[in-house]
């Protein structure tokens, strides 16, 4: 059970921002996270810095966010494999961008308790809805067929499925069997 909880954020809330954000570095509905870290955000927030490391000197994670420090630190691979459009490394990086933009100390707590964290406030789930939802948008999700998605967008089938299934109304096994997106970048 974690310990850590984030201000509740339904998942219509989370789309609405990711809607604003998504504006910022779009082309033919794809979200190029890759030109967001580099060129939008610094603009958008003086303090922002990221970092491109060697894969060895982050060996315990893909990318990792520091978001009262305003730092961003990725692997190399991560970066490059983003770059060159690989569903999960483009999933990683925008679920590290929900963190950064959601996840300032004043919207976290911690806490110790036998029961399960409500979804909607679990930080893990916050940063997994946003880079869904960033990457797959509503009227994408709601016309095309789940490989359509996945091509269009630039993610995996299961994220395209995710995003499918909030708005057909369909849960299939595998949305049931997951509790959270990471598994599927």
């Amino acid at each position: 059970m974690s310990n850590v909880a984030a201000e509740p954020l339904s998942r219509e809330k989370i789309r609405a921002f990711a809607n604003v954000i998504r504006r910022f570095a779009v082309s033919d509905n794809r979200f190029d996270i890759n030109r967001f870290l580099e060129h939008v955000l610094p603009t958008l927030d003086p303090a922002y810095e990221f970092y491109i490391v060697f894969d060895d000197e982050l060996s315990d994670a893909y990318a990792k966010t520091i978001p009262d420090y305003g730092v961003m630190t990725i692997r190399e691979s991560t970066y490059e494999g983003s770059a060159r459009n690989n569903p999960r490394d483009r999933f990683t990086l925008c679920h590290e961008l929900g963190h950064y933009l959601l996840h300032r100390a004043k919207n976290i707590s911690y806490m110790r308790s036998d029961r399960e964290l409500k979804k909607f406030m679990d930080p893990e789930w916050q940063a997994n809805t946003f880079a869904a939802e960033l990457l797959v948008p509503e009227e994408v999700a709601k016309n095309f067929s789940v490989p359509e998605i996945a091509r269009i967008c630039g993610v995996s089938y299961s994220v395209a499925q995710i995003q499918k299934n909030q708005f057909s109304g369909q849960k299939n096994k595998a949305t049931r069997r997951h509790k959270s997106l990471a598994t599927f970048a």
